[in-house]
């Protein structure tokens, strides 16, 4: 603490940069250790996120609906204007999606500029393939591929497997 600032607790969206910064650093460390197969820790984390979405008793999707009509209600479930804004999912084909957030509280608080992110899944994307994982065909998983980020948000594709 110097005398130009205040001690005061952790707000938000802070915690959440704090949280991206740290999801970040382990995809790079697994990234170099693997020789760039980072992606080994997702379906630990996936199944980890599905057990804590499961335990907050989060009514998000719905098995007897479809994969789009489900993304559509995680696109609204998602939409927080304090948080993220202009969700959505985009149909490329069949088994392809691109999940976009256009403008993301974190990106826009200087996350991405700072972590200089080149690579690595945006923790939403990760959480999105969370939450899709409780609807998807028995045997099918989600591969999520390196998000795109911006200043403002991210990319990421979404393909079903």
């Amino acid at each position: 603490m110097t005398k130009d600032k205040e001690l005061r607790p952790i707000t938000f969206p802070e915690m959440g940069a704090l949280l991206h910064g740290i999801l970040f650093a382990y995809e790079k460390v697994v990234a170099e250790l693997y020789k760039g197969k980072h992606k080994i820790l997702f379906p630990y984390i996936i199944e980890d996120m599905t057990k804590v979405l499961s335990g907050q008793d989060l009514a998000v999707v719905d098995s007897e609906q479809s994969l789009e009509d489900n993304m559509d209600g995680l696109r609204i479930f998602l939409s927080n204007d304090d948080l993220l804004k202009g969700i959505s999912f985009k149909k490329i084909d069949d088994d392809t999606y691109v999940f976009e957030i256009e403008e993301c509280s974190f990106a826009v608080s200087g996350v991405h500029d700072i972590l200089k992110l080149h690579g690595g899944v945006c923790p939403f994307a990760l959480a999105v393939a969370a939450i899709l994982s409780g609807v998807m065909k028995e045997g099918a998983y989600m591969d999520l591929a390196d998000s795109e980020y911006s200043d403002k948000g991210s990319k990421t594709i979404l393909k079903i497997k």
